[in-house]
């Protein structure tokens, strides 16, 4: 399962190909407490 604050971003996730060309996405609303922003790539 992956989270963003994008839905762009989450639908990178969605895979399809030839033998299966359904993808599947579950908007759904989040609230794990305060985000941790990096500032820069670790």
């Amino acid at each position: 399962i992956y989270f963003a604050d994008l839905v762009s971003k989450s639908a990178q996730y969605c895979y399809t190909d030839k033998k299966d060309p359904v993808g599947l996405m579950l908007l759904s609303e989040v609230s794990l407490g305060e985000m941790y922003e990096l500032k820069k790539a670790t």
